[in-house]
């Protein structure tokens, strides 16, 4: 039944040229820069046993297959003790693509503190903690929520980030195409 409602439609405007001059606007041989953005939500309370200052990025925005630089300005309301550990859903609209519990004081090559300068037991005080990480190159165009929640030893509030990243990639439309 849509068919027989549309293609009337369609082939109105391509008869008008309506297409003609869409293609002519949109056809280029340089690239077309997409949207990249990305912000974050410190979902945190004042009770929390850290609280967030900043959060900042470099690059900014980020680029897949690119070092990406965190830097955390946080302070430390209490001792954070072996056993704290984050939560993370990554999620790609309502669907969840990766979820998983990180040992916070995990100080390996793929712990979260590992080459930071701050290791566990966490003293309480003011903090700059910088971390750098490859993005893999294979991030698809699209708007990811990560939801990042902390919780102590003794599962207390530690922290609650979200952050909103939206990859869009470089677009080329080509004469001819």
């Amino acid at each position: 039944m849509h068919f027989f409602i549309t293609a009337p439609l369609l082939a109105g405007l391509a008869s008008a040229g309506f297409i003609d001059t869409i293609e002519s606007i949109i056809k280029t041989s340089e690239p077309v820069e997409a949207l990249s953005e990305w912000s974050y939500t410190n979902c945190g309370t004042d009770t929390d046993a850290i609280s967030l200052h900043s959060f900042t990025l470099s690059p900014d925005p980020p680029v897949p297959g690119s070092p990406l630089t965190a830097t955390f300005d946080f302070t430390a309301n209490s001792e954070i003790l072996e056993g704290a550990y984050v939560d993370i859903d990554v999620k790609l609209g309502f669907i969840i693509l990766l979820s998983k519990t990180i040992d916070l004081c995990d100080d390996s090559e793929d712990g979260v503190l590992y080459d930071t300068g701050v290791s566990c037991p966490i003293a309480a005080g003011d903090y700059v903690l910088t971390k750098n990480v490859d993005l893999p190159a294979e991030i698809p165009p699209a708007k990811f929520t990560v939801e990042s929640r902390g919780y102590t030893f003794d599962d207390q509030d530690m922290f609650c980030v979200d952050v909103v990243a939206n990859f869009m990639t470089t677009v080329a439309v080509r004469e001819g195409l």
